[in-house]
């Protein structure tokens, strides 16, 4: 008996469904054409599987993996009676699992069987049992061996990664704690140890050379209070007398403020200390030493058990020294700190002067400037020595700008010179003496001028190249 085991339904192209046929005529005119009747398909045995009772459960007991199709020989019955879907199977009686679907495989390791079936998103720990329970069957399927020693080296060299990392953010926290290498700098962490533990030295040497330190300090090694004072007076009767240089000098003192840290003293002869070296560093204008003794000196004026000495001299240097690193934001801090805390110090000779001098170099005023240094007598006028060059270049830069010619003598006055001959040294060291015009020579009115116009840009080349301070000592 001749029958059709498929039909092919012609679409009607251009065409509304108005216009088509209804469904018996189409359906006769296509059992009447042969051409489009396919013929049956080869006889290909069906696949391998028959459908178990729903009492047994769905299992199959053996299954694998072929190259990247994920394919999986079927030999046992499958059957779900939750109601799954189950694969279409292949031609040749396997299943292709798609990409999009999520089939969970469960391994039972008492019965030997495996489980196929769909969930929901799994939990974290149930994804990690399921990574563990697919390796074990890996393993167990026979993967090539080279394939798990290489994901087992890697996983070794990335839990190696992970603890070099960690062991170096505990080196990086243990660092930025005290390691007794800067206790003479600024930064230290001293404050951080229990003062009442702290160590008392067994040294009796009076003079000791300052060694940076890079472990614990040596009781040993350290001088006590009793003869760190012994220590200062002798260093004293020497830099009065002018019997040793500035360089042994500073390595004394360096020590002692040493000794003194370690020890963590703090109480008015450690004042003494630091402020006796600030004098013979700015006498010998070293203002690193300065630098680090004038800011130890700032958090010793604050401490209740302190009682501050001269403190508008150094109130007064801290001032000028803002000038000469360009710290107009510090400074303003200061002058409303002490406007609001402290009147006294506020209104001292000194301080008021230091400020007048900071305001006339704010907005211009060469005049007073040079005015007001030439009037300083305290050591503070070391400071600004270190960039009075500058701030006279940067007159003569304003005056270039103002006058075509200009005499001698009124930059001899301007600039609060000693003399004719110290105008022409500073000509001379900058290239400025060739400048220089003399009118009615071997008249009465005689008189020598700055040609400015044809200077003026050699004076602002010169002022403009001209680098920051280089202060020295720093830590």
């Amino acid at each position: 008996m001749d029958t059709t085991y498929n039909k092919v339904m012609p679409v009607s192209l251009g065409k509304s469904r108005k216009k088509v046929k209804n469904a018996k005529v189409r359906d006769k005119e296509i059992v009447g054409n042969d051409d489009l009747t396919i013929p049956p398909p080869p006889s290909i045995p069906p696949p391998s599987f028959i459908l178990a009772p729903p009492s047994q459960g769905p299992s199959f007991p053996s299954w694998d993996f072929h190259g990247n199709n994920q394919e999986l020989n079927i030999s046992q019955p499958i059957l779900s009676n939750r109601g799954p879907r189950i694969p279409k199977p292949s031609s040749t009686g396997t299943i292709l699992i798609s990409s999009d679907a999520r089939v969970d495989f469960g391994i039972d390791n008492n019965m030997g069987t495996t489980e196929s079936r769909q969930s929901p998103r799994a939990s974290g720990k149930e994804r990690k049992k399921r990574k563990m329970n697919r390796d074990q069957n890996v393993i167990g399927g026979g993967v090539d061996s080279m394939v798990l020693a290489e994901e087992a080296e890697r996983r070794k060299k990335r839990a190696e990664r992970f603890a070099n990392t960690k062991h170096s953010v505990s080196s990086s926290s243990l660092d930025s704690e005290e390691n007794f290498a800067n206790l003479n700098a600024i930064s230290t962490k001293s404050h951080q140890f229990d003062k009442n533990k702290s160590i008392v030295g067994r040294c009796q040497s009076l003079e000791k050379s300052y060694l940076r330190l890079t472990s614990e300090p040596n009781p040993d090694l350290v001088r006590p209070l009793n003869v760190l004072k012994k220590a200062y007076t002798m260093l004293m009767k020497k830099y009065q007398k002018n019997q040793a240089s500035y360089q042994y000098l500073c390595d004394q003192f360096k020590s002692m403020r040493q000794d003194l840290r370690v020890q963590m003293i703090e109480n008015q002869f450690t004042v003494k200390v630091y402020e006796s070296h600030a004098r013979i560093a700015l006498e010998n204008g070293d203002l690193g030493e300065f630098n680090q003794c004038q800011s130890r000196l700032i958090t010793l004026f604050e401490l209740p058990t302190v009682k501050p000495s001269f403190i508008e001299e150094f109130t007064s240097y801290r001032i000028l020294y803002y000038m000469l690193t360009e710290d107009s934001g510090s400074m303003n801090t200061l002058r409303l700190k002490l406007m609001t805390e402290n009147k006294a110090v506020f209104k001292n000779h000194m301080v008021q002067t230091a400020f007048k001098l900071a305001h006339a170099r704010l907005v211009g005023d060469y005049h007073n400037f040079m005015k007001i240094y030439t009037s300083m007598k305290n050591l503070g006028k070391k400071l600004v020595d270190a960039f009075i060059e500058k701030e006279k270049l940067k007159s003569l830069v304003v005056i270039c700008k103002s006058y075509n010619q200009i005499k001698l003598d009124f930059l001899i006055q301007e600039f609060q010179l000693n003399g004719y001959e110290e105008l022409m040294e500073f000509f001379k060291q900058r290239g400025l003496d060739k400048y220089i015009l003399t009118k009615n020579l071997g008249e009465e009115n005689e008189s020598q001028y700055l040609d400015t116009k044809a200077c003026r840009v050699p004076v602002m080349q010169q002022y403009f190249s001209s680098k920051k301070i280089d202060i020295k000592g720093q830590q």
